[in-house]
């Protein structure tokens, strides 16, 4: 069995996607956008490691995946806001030309589909005692692809807003407060 090499799926990821993207549409009229939280740093995650956002490097536009299969592009994180406890970020989903962002929309529309999770290559990590367990820590790291997952490693990354041609999704609208006398 061959050892996972990150380098190796960060380029696989990328060559994928770029495929995957050339079928891609986006139409301004009725743009899908997510928005959230893709990891924080206090957040350790189910996996045992945690990062710190101060050392993330990464290159817009980011592929959006579906559950971390780079054969599943949705479309492309295209900001990101590096805070000192978090990673915010604003994707655009295909409206069209990738069959699984058609699959999965409906989902996120919902409300239904609302973690994401960031994949990485760790170029600088220290082991840190919390507790009573030791878990990695990434300092430096880059940031190859962010996925939509019904949950991810850091139950703090979700999608916190969605919309299709500038509309809120019923999901994520402010649930208003009846009082009834």
């Amino acid at each position: 069995m061959s050892r996972w090499d990150p380098e190796e799926h960060s380029r696989a990821m990328v060559i994928a996607a770029k495929r995957l993207s050339e079928r891609a549409v986006f139409r301004v009229r009725d743009l899908r956008t997510i928005e959230g939280i893709a990891t924080t740093t206090a957040y350790v995650g189910t996996h045992g490691c945690s990062v710190r956002s101060a050392g993330v490097r990464y290159a817009l536009p980011i592929p959006l995946l579906h559950q971390h299969e780079p054969g599943r592009l949705l479309g492309w994180v295209t900001s990101a806001t590096v805070l000192p406890s978090r990673i915010e970020f604003e994707a655009q989903i295909a409206n069209e030309g990738l069959p699984d962002a058609d699959e999965v929309w409906p989902r996120i529309a919902r409300g239904a589909e609302r973690g994401v999770s960031i994949a990485y290559a760790d170029d600088l990590y220290a082991e840190e005692l919390v507790g009573d367990i030791v878990h990695k820590v990434m300092r430096v790291w880059r940031w190859t692809e962010l996925s939509v997952c019904p949950t991810g490693a850091n139950a703090d990354a979700e999608i916190l807003r969605a919309t299709e041609g500038g509309r809120l999704c019923q999901a994520f609208r402010p649930r208003s407060k009846v009082v009834r006398l």
